[in-house]
């Protein structure tokens, strides 16, 4: 929405304070890939590709993708 999407305008992350990982969509369209490297490098983050996916994971396969990373990411 668009106030969301003020909100995360004015409200930058300036530094995470907790171990983050980060499930990206080697397609995404919405946040481009030197975004993404420039915040883990700032932020000491995790990434993982996610072959194929989009900003939204919505085809089952992807949603496999997702759960699995999960459990991957939590245990």
């Amino acid at each position: 929405s668009l106030f969301y999407y003020e909100y995360l305008r004015n409200t930058p992350v300036c530094k995470l304070d907790i171990t983050a990982f980060i499930l990206y969509g080697a397609n995404d369209i919405l946040i481009e890939r030197c975004v993404l490297d420039s915040f883990v490098i700032q932020n000491g983050c995790t990434v993982y590709v996610i072959p194929g996916g989009v900003h939204y994971s919505h085809p089952p396969e992807q949603l496999a993708y997702l759960e699995s990373w999960l459990k991957t990411v939590i245990e």
